[in-house]
């Protein structure tokens, strides 16, 4: 069959690579100039260039690079990261391998917690990963395979045993500051731990449901892909064209045509159109479904599902050219690649807090990931990329130059307090905000993960209930990018399982 992928960040360019190796005709097609999407390669300075706006590697999961063949061009794990819970006095905390020698070293007793909190994790894992690693159950099974499906998981669950199964039920809807503060006492690693489990959506840490979010980003959680993004994005590239697939960029699509409810290709910016027996959208659900489809197209139960995807940014991302590494002064003398500023879970409300008035918090709070390369900078130089929370989409007032200034301003306000002569070392700067990130990146709300993380999206109602099995009311339409299962951020994951679903459905 011949394929048209729409989108060559990295989901578009995982399930083209899964179908090209299987001798599929794929064709992907980009707006921009260069692949990757959000973690395509971005100069922001004279000689710097941040390697992506997504940078966190750690959820591509070790398995799926073997199957799609990316070993086999240049791809490698590097080891597993340790990540600085960053303060203003005292040594913070190394989450990581570190963490637990630094715990029995210094907290006997938040080590025994943690303890605990590690064992937990560990019993929830496999299945959450199992869950994670595979296409969404059917709610209403059509079929023997189907219903085999969902009582093999059905299966599963119950095997964790009655206390840790209820125990896993338990945990699910609470908010992350109510579960952490069972195992952990300490405010600012409660808060490190916290923090990527509300970041990206409006949540804050005593939001329902946060816990979840902790659990499955621990579930999944594996070694960092040396060379990051961009690695992954050569890769896959390389397997596409070496199995006679094509990437093409400057080609925006502009509408999928359809003819007696069946896809029969796209339509250009420039009026070409692009034959094909399937497309696969890895765009936003909501540009796919509601702007390239022709009106009509879908059942208005479905588009009405479609419209009210939710999808509301709450981070910006900050690039910082650097003339010296940070220095950490919880951690003097230490080349810290990546930190969390957060003091409590208090601090992270409060800044959700700010937002949720429309307004930008007033003191932020970061996590930041140096990523330099030989290809990002000058020698000696660094290249830092900031995830800043808390920043609405709605700001009061809208977005400006002013608006921006005002809270790079506070970044660096608070990256001074735990890395003081930061501004000194201060090159080159960019922020984008989920304004920026919608115009730029097709991303519908500035949403970084292609809609929220909430318990009602999530598993077999991502993007929607109808929509989560990765197939369309519209024969041949499949969407593949981070606004279906499993989700979000860098894990070539929705794109490898819609593969899947559109070679079962050929």
């Amino acid at each position: 069959m011949s394929v048209v992928i729409i989108g060559a960040g990295l989901n578009g360019l995982a399930c083209a690579a899964a179908l090209a190796k299987r001798g599929e005709k794929v064709t992907v097609l980009e707006a921009r100039d260069t692949p990757g999407g959000l973690a395509g390669r971005r100069p922001f300075g004279e000689g710097y260039v941040a390697p992506g706006v997504l940078t966190d590697t750690t959820r591509v999961r070790a398995g799926l690079l073997d199957s799609l063949g990316l070993f086999g061009h240049g791809v490698k794990q590097a080891a597993a990261e340790d990540v600085l819970c960053a303060t203003e006095e005292g040594p913070g905390w190394l989450l990581g391998p570190a963490l637990e020698d630094e715990l029995k070293g210094r907290a006997p007793d938040e080590s025994a917690g943690y303890a605990q909190l590690r064992a937990m994790l560990d019993k929830a894992a496999p299945l959450l990963r199992d869950a994670l690693g595979r296409r969404p159950p059917p709610l209403l099974p059509d079929s023997l395979g189907g219903l085999w499906d969902l009582g093999s998981r059905g299966l599963k669950l119950r095997l964790l045993g009655e206390r840790d199964m209820v125990e896993l039920l338990r945990v699910l809807p609470m908010c992350a500051a109510d579960f952490l503060r069972e195992y952990v006492t300490d405010e600012t690693l409660c808060a490190g731990l916290a923090l990527p489990a509300c970041l990206y959506d409006p949540t804050g840490p005593h939001s329902a449901g946060t816990a979840a979010r902790f659990l499955l980003d621990q579930a999944v959680a594996d070694r960092p892909i040396a060379g990051g993004g961009p690695a992954l994005v050569e890769a896959c590239v390389a397997v596409i064209e070496g199995a006679q697939g094509r990437v093409q960029t400057d080609a925006e699509v502009l509408h999928i045509r359809v003819e007696q409810g069946r896809v029969k290709g796209v339509t250009l910016s420039d009026g070409t159109h692009v034959d094909a027996d399937v497309v696969a959208a890895a765009c936003h659900p909501r540009r796919a479904l509601l702007d390239l489809l022709p009106p009509m197209s879908l059942p208005l139960a479905v588009e009405d599902e479609a419209l009210h995807i939710r999808s509301r940014g709450t981070a910006a991302v900050v690039h910082l050219g650097l003339s010296a590494p940070l220095s950490f002064s919880s951690r003097p003398g230490d080349d810290i690649r990546a930190a969390r500023v957060a003091p409590g879970i208090d601090a992270i409300e409060r800044a959700f807090d700010d937002s949720k008035y429309r307004r930008l918090a007033t003191r932020p709070v970061l996590e930041l990931r140096d990523v330099t390369d030989a290809a990002t900078c000058p020698d000696g130089h660094r290249v830092v990329t900031v995830h800043v929370g808390y920043a609405p989409h709605n700001l009061d007032g809208g977005w400006s130059k002013e608006s921006k200034d005002t809270l790079l301003g506070a970044v660096l306000d608070e990256l001074e307090r735990v890395a003081p002569g930061t501004r000194d070392k201060l090159v080159h700067s960019e922020l984008l905000s989920p304004v920026d990130l919608e115009d730029e990146y097709g991303l519908s709300g500035g949403h970084l993960l292609s809609g929220e993380h909430a318990l009602d999206q999530l598993v077999f109602m991502r993007p929607t209930r109808s929509l989560a099995r990765y197939r369309t009311p519209v024969e041949g339409l499949f969407l593949c990018g981070s606004g279906s299962h499993p989700g979000g951020g860098l894990t070539l994951a929705p794109g490898a399982l819609c593969a899947e679903e559109m070679v079962r459905s050929a």
